[in-house]
């Protein structure tokens, strides 16, 4: 990982110990990365109990896309990256409606639109969380 700007020598302690969480919790991109893009990984363990349920589906289909459609999830990394599908497609070689048409694949899959910014953020939460899928949540007491 690597840290833009850290107030002082003081902060590096900080910022190492925060790695190691962030190095768990995310998956290893096998590069540098800033660490603004581990921490999703890092929110998304203590998001999920405040949105099991989203948070899992979300989790579940990114790992299953994982498998069967990477070209897919870099497409809407990229995405989250820029916003912007023209850059999208001028940074991986493809045509704009090859961008569309994965954005749309990927909110078929996942049931996020990531052009909508709460849905877009549960994304950024569910792309490099590692590790098995979050336990769904348990069903609601029924009250008679």
């Amino acid at each position: 990982m690597t840290f833009d700007r850290l107030p002082g020598l003081a902060a590096v302690r900080s910022a190492v110990r925060g790695c190691v969480a962030m190095f768990d919790a995310a998956e290893n991109p096998g590069q540098l990365i800033p660490v603004g893009d581990a921490a999703w990984a890092l929110a998304a363990q203590h998001l999920h109990p405040l949105l099991p349920g989203e948070l899992q589906r979300a989790h579940a289909a990114v790992a299953q896309m994982r498998a069967d459609a990477p070209d897919v999830l870099e497409t809407v990394a990229a995405y989250l990256q820029s916003g912007s599908t023209k850059d999208v497609a001028d940074a991986l070689h493809c045509h704009r409606n090859t961008v569309v048409n994965r954005l749309q694949a990927f909110k078929t899959q996942a049931g996020l639109d990531i052009t909508v910014p709460a849905q877009a953020a549960v994304a950024l939460s569910a792309l490099p969380w590692r590790g098995p899928t979050p336990a769904a949540p348990a069903p609601a007491p029924q009250s008679h």
